[in-house]
């Protein structure tokens, strides 16, 4: 086995946005997320996680597609798909929600790079975030 050289430099770490405005599940999928390697930013309502996609470039973003500010997820994968100047118009994105139907997996599937119903295991986080990011690399 060859190890690496001591002059390469490590691979930097990818970031990830979350947006979910339940903190105890802010928490927990930060924790799985650093814990593996991720950087996490997170925001809980949709001006902040505009303002954040609008200055920084994400390795993907995890969105909860119902917030408590009165906002959809839905609002924030159609301002980011639809500007063609949106810094991250074609960042996947994994959506989570405890209350998927199917009118709004027609409006939003071919927006997403995958799906999370609630409540969901830390592997299966991961197994999802993993293929966004494979996504994106092709």
């Amino acid at each position: 086995m060859t190890m690496p050289s001591s002059h390469e430099q490590p691979q930097e770490q990818p970031w990830i946005l979350l947006v979910e405005d339940e903190p105890d599940i802010a928490e927990s999928i930060t924790e799985v997320l650093t814990s593996n390697g991720y950087r996490v930013m997170h925001s809980a309502r949709t001006a902040d996680a505009i303002t954040k996609l609008c200055n920084q470039l994400f390795a993907c973003l995890i969105l909860d597609m119902r917030l408590a500010d009165g906002n959809s997820g839905e609002e924030i994968i159609t301002y980011t798909r639809n500007s063609t100047k949106e810094l991250n118009a074609t960042t996947p994105i994994v959506v989570t929600s405890g209350h998927l139907d199917a009118e709004l997996v027609k409006r939003i599937g071919h927006h997403v790079a995958g799906v999370l119903v609630k409540p969901f295991s830390p592997a299966m986080l991961l197994t999802k975030v993993q293929a966004a990011i494979g996504i994106r690399k092709n």
